[in-house]
């Protein structure tokens, strides 16, 4: 196969903004305000709210993509904490600022409605994504998948991916807490089956 290559981070992310086929997608169904989401649906955390800027309602947002302003590439940001119910905020504009980003949300009017919103972490849901070329990956659909050998020996499961400046890592942690690292590349694995959730990896002597 094709080294498989990382498409979008976590928590860094990034999207090949070049492609215009990768519109905007909006959480459809949902209006500004509305609270919770279909059962079963997956979170990725994508930045997180600074605090007010002016009085006129609009914030500072940090955004932890790889190019800060594809941020703004979602009508629709969902506001809450890891845990418990999140509520959708319709995004009325985002325009970078300085090293950040400026956006202004509707039903966010005044100074001190921006100032309750600080820290608020911004999430998307996993079907906002855009789909992946062949042989590219999301992190965040890799994590968690059962990782074995050509042999079908369970090795682990991938608990976290890092990049290292010439490839992505994948952190494997087997039944006994060990981690072992895996490079993902092509060199090292063998497929990737998204519907079984199982990375199949050839590695070097020693590496496991």
């Amino acid at each position: 196969m094709n080294d498989p290559q990382r498409f979008l981070a976590s928590p860094r992310v990034s999207f090949d903004v070049s492609d215009s086929r990768r519109s905007p997608v909006v959480a459809s169904g949902f209006q500004s305000g509305s609270r919770g989401a279909p059962l079963g649906e997956r979170w990725l955390k994508v930045g997180q709210i600074v605090g007010p800027f002016g009085v006129q309602g609009a914030m500072k947002v940090y955004s932890a993509m790889s190019d800060p302003v594809d941020l703004g590439r979602w009508d629709t940001w969902w506001l809450g904490g890891a845990e418990g119910e999140k509520i959708a905020r319709e995004v009325l504009w985002c325009k970078a600022h300085g090293k950040g980003l400026i956006a202004s949300l509707r039903d966010v009017a005044d100074r001190d409605q921006a100032a309750a919103l600080a820290g608020s972490p911004i999430w998307i849901l996993r079907e906002q994504l855009p789909a992946c070329d062949q042989d590219h990956y999301y992190w965040a659909d890799l994590v968690g998948m059962t990782v074995v050998d050509r042999a079908g020996h369970l090795l682990g499961r991938v608990d976290h991916l890092f990049e290292t400046g010439a490839q992505d890592v994948m952190a494997i942690v087997d039944e006994a807490g060990q981690e072992v690292l895996v490079p993902f590349v092509g060199e090292f694995v063998d497929a990737v089956d998204d519907e079984r959730r199982v990375i199949t990896v050839n590695p070097l002597p020693g590496m496991i």
